[in-house]
């Protein structure tokens, strides 16, 4: 599994590098900006085949800081093995349905 973080303030912008696939992004962020569907478009063009899953919070942890009114984003890859390797392994049982069935 290989994890990167991206990060949206209302100074900054996106930061954070989108280098690769995402299979399951974790979206934090505060009341106002989680509410913009703005930034769920932006999510969905840098990490199109990913599901995204968020929750608004009372302030956004992200490396070490503590942000309020931001999106921190963890973006998650499995490194699912592709359709020509087998499917008969245990690291392969072991993710959920849900995900196996999912083609990149």
């Amino acid at each position: 599994m290989r994890a990167q973080q991206s990060l949206w303030t209302a100074h900054s912008g996106w930061t954070g590098d989108v280098a690769e696939a995402a299979d399951l992004l974790l979206v934090f962020g505060g009341a106002t900006p989680i509410k913009d569907e703005t930034h769920w478009r932006e999510l969905s063009r840098r990490h199109p085949k990913a599901l995204r899953l968020g929750c608004s919070t009372g302030g956004e942890i992200h490396g070490r800081n503590v942000l309020d009114e931001s999106l921190s984003v963890t973006a998650l890859n499995f490194g699912f093995a592709t359709e020509s390797q087998s499917h008969d392994t245990a690291e392969y049982r072991a993710v959920p349905e849900t995900f196996r069935s999912r083609k990149g």
